[in-house]
């Protein structure tokens, strides 16, 4: 081989790594990038990760990932505590059943009235038991993402409802009523 030959086959050798250089820069890395980001993301899913705090001003820029058993391990509680607040809509709902039972074998007579209202009062209350479970339920769904659900009002609500029952229980009793 003569000198120039020797030169034009360093230069393709040169161009060939050059070509493949960039290629690797342009093809491969970017998808290279992309799997690992979802992989560690997978993982930052399965097992959590710490807030992302920014160094030069020292505040969190994302918070704490919890991992995924921290999180069913919430939302299961979560579930829990709803189902325990939401038991007195179901025994309200059974004793509208039964009213409205009582209403449908009554006489047309003034008991038959008079257990007609209470049917029409108990079921405004029912109404209102039913929006506030909904309202539950999806504050509930809004938060299985969050992970912050948060039932500090839940027992005044509940509270709330019982009130207007023990109302409605009054005033079935009240013969004036």
């Amino acid at each position: 081989m003569t000198e120039v030959q020797q030169g034009i086959a360093v230069a393709i050798g040169l161009c060939t790594l050059g070509g493949i250089l960039v290629g690797y820069a342009r093809w491969w890395l970017p998808r290279w990038r992309r799997i690992r980001q979802r992989f560690d993301g997978a993982i930052d899913v399965l097992f959590g990760r710490p807030a992302i705090v920014d160094p030069a001003s020292g505040q969190a820029v994302s918070p704490k990932l919890p991992s995924l058993g921290e999180r069913l391990v919430a939302f299961d509680r979560d579930v829990e505590a709803l189902k325990q607040t939401l038991a007195p809509v179901a025994e309200v709902a059974d004793d509208v059943a039964q009213v409205k039972k009582q209403v449908s074998e009554a006489p047309d007579e003034g008991h038959g009235a008079t257990l007609r209202e209470d049917v029409r009062i108990m079921s405004r209350f029912m109404e209102a038991h039913i929006e506030w479970s909904q309202e539950w339920t999806s504050r509930i769904e809004q938060s299985v993402d969050r992970n912050t659900l948060d039932i500090a009002n839940l027992g005044e609500t509940l509270a709330e409802h019982e009130a207007r029952i023990a109302a409605l229980e009054a005033h079935r009793c009240d013969p004036d009523g």
